[in-house]
């Protein structure tokens, strides 16, 4: 069903953040361990290039994550929304 659908790719959108998230994974250099935990463009996240119809999922999808307190939605110092961690 579409419900479904949208369950595994809420669920696969949020198994990503909280990979990207994870601040205890171990490291071959300083600068990867550095950008650990780091916020995510919100527009390099949702956005298909390729795809306006899958882009609007994907906003869609990530929606469900924000409202349910998994990630947070701010703006960055200049002023473009980023997902950041709880």
């Amino acid at each position: 069903s579409h419900q479904e659908a949208t369950e595994k790719e809420v669920e696969r959108i949020l198994g990503l953040l909280q990979t990207h998230f994870k601040n205890d994974r171990k490291y071959d250099s300083p600068i990867l361990a550095s950008l650990a935990g780091t916020p995510i463009s919100f527009f390099d996240l949702v956005i298909d290039p390729n795809s306006f119809a899958r882009t609007v999922e994907n906003i869609f999808h990530v929606s469900f994550i924000i409202r349910d307190g998994f990630a947070r939605l701010k703006l960055d110092d200049d002023k473009l929304p980023i997902i950041g961690k709880i």
